[in-house]
């Protein structure tokens, strides 16, 4: 499979405002559930699926070729976790945005990630629509967290943590 190189495009036209497309690239282990979240995203105006992979070491090499606006990373990965591939990514494609996506609720998971560099954390109990608005914030340059995760994201300072900030903002 050949991979288009990733890259905002105009993608026509809404109250007369160009809007640009999302190109994102998926890592997630389980087939079933990655080619799930793919054929939910190539539904969505304006979002591309330029890529997905099953592993962390796949990951980096598919975001440096493609430089996707998102990556939505699986925390529990084979070859390289999503922690470690995020903290990675960051040196490869600076301006991708990465969306962490993850079972694990608890503090430590979610400090880890955000301190790799994401910019967002969705819970895959979650529904649909946070996933969409995950990449729809994360694209343009702001931080989303599930809300099953909030409490725990404001006790941890996640939103000034993720913004580099040391002041937190409320989400």
């Amino acid at each position: 499979m050949a991979w288009a190189r990733a890259q905002a495009i105009p993608n026509g036209h809404h109250h007369g405002v160009a809007l640009m497309r999302t190109t994102i690239v998926l890592a997630e282990d389980h087939e079933l559930v990655r080619e799930s979240i793919a054929s939910l995203l190539r539904e969505v105006p304006n979002f591309e699926v330029v890529g997905q992979c099953a592993n962390g070491r796949q990951l980096l090499a598919l975001v440096e070729s493609v430089r996707p606006d998102v990556a939505v990373v699986d925390v529990s990965m084979p070859e390289l976790n999503g922690i470690e591939a995020a903290r990675q990514l960051r040196e490869i494609s600076p301006r991708t945005r990465v969306i962490a996506l993850s079972a694990y609720t608890d503090e430590a998971y979610i400090r880890d990630m955000i301190d790799a560099g994401v910019v967002a954390y969705i819970i895959k109990s979650g529904a649909a629509k946070d996933l969409i608005q995950a990449i729809r914030t994360a694209s343009r340059g702001r931080v989303y967290f599930s809300r099953e995760i909030m409490d725990e994201a404001n006790q941890i300072g996640a939103y000034g943590r993720a913004i580099g900030e040391s002041a937190v903002r409320p989400l």
